[in-house]
């Protein structure tokens, strides 16, 4: 995991945060990897995907520091530490 400086200046670096928000598991999957092969390496994923938790964890393992990614649509604190 990054720390949150690195992300920053990766964000900064990269200048285009991609924004998954479909309706469900598999389909974001294939948008994560769609878009890692596309060279998009910055990827915000919306908490109003189903699973959304289990996609965080799975996706973060698979694309360990290829990819920085995001929980998007955190609308409240529970929501907020299932996403860290």
């Amino acid at each position: 995991m990054l720390k949150k400086y690195e992300t920053l200046k990766r964000i900064e670096e990269e200048k285009m945060v991609a924004i998954v928000r479909v309706d469900d598991a598999e389909k974001a999957e294939k948008c994560f990897d769609a878009l890692q092969k596309g060279g998009i390496k910055v990827i915000e994923m919306t908490f109003t995907i189903p699973y959304a938790h289990t996609m965080l964890e799975n996706l973060s393992k698979k694309y360990k520091n290829e990819i920085t990614i995001g929980a998007g649509t955190v609308l409240d604190s529970e929501t907020a530490r299932i996403a860290m």
